[in-house]
């Protein structure tokens, strides 16, 4: 596998340290990305690349 995609609530900040603790990086915010509960919520995309970049 050469990358590994992380889709994180913005308002967890207890998991992105975690993300960014094991090597993932924060790529970009995904704007109404999906809707659960019947509303849409951003996404954090985090990633971690076999090369580390």
């Amino acid at each position: 596998m050469h990358r590994i995609e992380l889709y994180i609530e913005p308002w967890n900040t207890s998991s992105i340290g975690v993300a960014e603790s094991d090597g993932y990086v924060r790529e970009r915010l995904l704007h109404s990305y999906d809707e659960f509960g019947g509303t849409r919520h951003d996404m954090l995309l985090c990633a971690a690349t076999r090369s580390g970049r």
